[in-house]
C-alpha cells in the first residue's frame, strides 16, 4: 500500500500540470478513491498550486523585466561606445587634417632673407614702391611687415613667411610691388630692413638715395590707379555696387592693359 502510495505521490505533479498519460490518470484516480490519506495530500497540493504557479509566474516577470534591463543597459552601453569611438575618430581626424594645414598650408615661418630680395623704387609722385624680388623660386610664401620702435627709432621690417613643409607652385612667384608708400609716411622711418629682428640685413637709412622708378613702372602705377576703382567699385557713400556695362567693357580693357604693363616692367623681371 505504502509502495501504491509513493507512485500516486509521483504521479500527482503530473496530473496536476496536465502532463499525465491516460494510464497514469486512472491509476491515479483509482489509488485516490481508495486512500483517504492521499486524497487529502492530493487537495492540498491542489490548494497550493495556484500559489505555487502565481510566484513562479511572479519569479518568471522579475527574471524577463531583469533581462530587459540588462539588454537595454548592454544597448546603451554599445552605443556609449560608438558614439565615443566616433567622436574619438572625429577628434582624431580633425586634429590630423589640422596639423597637416598647419605643416603645409599656414604660412608662419619667416624665411632667411637670403632667400628674396626688397627694394626701393622712387616714384615722380613722391610716393615710394616696396618691390619683391623672389629669385626665380615657385616656393610658396607671403610678404609680412612689421613696424618696430628700436632705441628710438622707427624701423621696418620687411620679410617673407612660408610654410613649415615646403608646398610648391607650377610657375614660378612673380615679382611686384607689393606696397606703395606716401612721400609723408616714408618720412617718418628710420630704417627699412629686409627680414625679421632676429635675422636681417639693412637695405635703407634715413639720408640715403633710392632709384628712380623705370618708366613702365610708372605707366604700370598709372594704370593701376584707373582700374582699381572698377576692379572694386563704391558708390558716394562708401558701398559697393555692381558694374554697369560699360564699366565692365573698360574694367576688362584697363585689366588687360594693367597685365600688359605689368609684364615688360624691368625691375620685375
Amino acid at each position: 500500500m505504502k509502495h501504491d502510495c509513493n507512485v500516486a505521490r509521483d504521479l500527482m505533479p503530473l496530473m496536476l500540470d496536465d502532463a499525465a498519460s491516460e494510464e497514469s490518470q486512472k491509476l491515479l484516480n483509482e489509488h485516490l478513491e481508495e486512500c483517504a490519506s492521499c486524497r487529502k495530500y492530493y487537495s492540498g497540493m491542489q490548494a497550493v498550486l495556484p500559489i505555487v504557479r502565481q510566484a513562479s509566474q511572479q519569479e518568471k516577470q522579475s527574471f524577463d523585466n531583469a533581462a530587459r534591463k540588462l539588454r537595454r543597459k548592454q544597448r546603451i552601453r554599445l552605443w556609449k561606445r560608438l558614439l565615443i569611438g566616433f567622436l574619438i575618430g572625429v577628434l582624431v581626424m580633425s586634429g590630423a587634417l589640422w596639423g597637416w594645414r598647419w605643416l603645409t598650408s599656414d604660412l608662419n615661418v619667416p624665411m632667411h632673407y637670403g632667400n628674396y630680395n626688397l627694394f626701393l623704387s622712387q616714384l615722380q609722385d613722391g610716393n615710394v614702391a616696396f618691390n619683391m624680388d623672389f629669385y626665380g623660386s615657385s616656393r610658396v610664401m607671403g610678404v609680412r611687415i612689421k613696424e618696430a620702435q628700436e632705441n628710438g627709432q622707427n624701423i621696418y621690417y620687411v620679410y617673407n613667411e612660408t610654410s613649415r613643409i615646403p608646398q610648391y607652385m607650377e610657375t614660378m612667384n612673380r615679382n611686384y610691388s607689393f606696397q606703395r608708400m606716401d612721400a609723408e609716411r616714408f618720412a617718418q622711418l628710420d630704417e627699412i630692413r629686409q627680414g625679421v629682428p632676429d635675422e636681417y640685413v639693412t637695405i635703407w637709412q634715413a639720408g640715403d638715395s633710392i632709384s628712380p622708378a623705370s618708366e613702365e613702372m610708372e605707366t604700370f602705377f598709372t594704370l593701376w590707379d584707373q582700374y582699381t576703382p572698377l576692379w572694386s567699385p563704391v558708390d558716394e557713400n562708401g558701398e559697393a555696387h555692381a558694374l554697369t556695362f560699360e564699366e565692365s567693357q573698360k574694367e576688362e580693357k584697363l585689366r588687360a592693359q594693367v597685365d600688359a604693363a605689368r609684364k615688360v616692367v624691368p625691375e620685375w623681371q
